[in-house]
């Protein structure tokens, strides 16, 4: 369901002309850090998981109008994991966690001299493995 909602909001977004709209495209990449590790209270023992820094990359299509901005958006992102601690014994890490998702963006831009500050807001979901 989510998925069609994202894809039905693109749909708009390119469906959706003017004069003075201009397409634009996104691309780059990010450094991800999940400094806060995992603790997971179940019944049972305590459990954590740590995680090493990682990495992602997004691409982003959309249109400029004048000072607004709508967009589509997909990332990746991707962190092994360092270790996992059960009831205070530690076992060795070896997997990752990725997380794909998908945004529908909307900014407003504000034309000030030399940079161009804006003010976002957006809707999106995501699948984390």
């Amino acid at each position: 369901m989510a998925n069609r909602i994202f894809f039905i909001c693109m749909a708009l977004l390119f469906a959706a002309s003017s004069a003075s709209a201009k397409p634009y495209l996104s691309l780059g990449g990010m450094w991800v850090d999940l400094s806060d590790d995992a603790d997971v209270r179940a019944p049972g023992p305590d459990w954590g998981v740590d995680f090493d820094d990682g990495w992602g990359a997004f691409v982003a299509v959309g249109k400029q109008f004048d000072l607004f901005r709508l967009e589509g958006e997909v990332a990746y992102r991707r962190n092994d994991i360092d270790g996992i601690d059960i009831g205070g014994i530690r076992a060795g890490g070896g997997d990752k966690v990725e997380a794909m998702s998908g945004m529908v963006n909307a900014y407003l831009d504000f034309d000030l001299l030399q940079f161009r500050p804006f003010i976002g807001l957006g809707a999106g979901v995501a699948r984390i493995d």
